[in-house]
């Protein structure tokens, strides 16, 4: 593994880390507000939001590797996943919301708010970063 790939894996695995924990977080607070069925759509939310994470970090990986071949499906492959990641997220709460019938609010903001796990992981893990 390359030092491009690590540093990747590395900042795939803190943003799903600091996303199941906020997570976590929501789904505490869905607890005290709406009792188990509301912890249990704040964690389904986040899942949503952990596997959106998980296929971008594969899909530049594999981008990446593309790249590396001179091929220029790099570009393609990206938006591919962009797509992809957008079809995940709908079909996750049509399910969530329309099949499993899970309180609406908590998916939404645990799936929101673990999106500030981007900000945190990539503040944590640049390499200009001084602790």
């Amino acid at each position: 593994m390359g030092y491009a790939a690590a540093y990747l894996s590395k900042t795939v695995r803190r943003v799903v880390l600091v996303q199941s924990l906020l997570s976590l977080l929501v789904a505490a607070a869905a607890l005290s507000v709406q009792g188990w069925i509301g912890a249990v759509s704040a964690c389904y939310g986040g899942a949503i939001s952990i596997l959106c994470a998980l296929l971008l970090g594969w899909r530049v990986r594999r981008a990446g590797d593309l790249a590396w071949q001179g091929s220029k499906l790099g570009a393609v492959s990206l938006c591919l996943g962009m797509v992809e990641r957008f079809g995940v997220a709908l079909i996750g709460f049509a399910v969530g919301i329309g099949v499993l019938h899970l309180p609406v609010v908590p998916q939404l903001i645990a799936f929101a708010l673990s999106q500030f796990a981007y900000l945190a992981a990539a503040r944590e893990t640049s390499p200009g970063y001084q602790p």
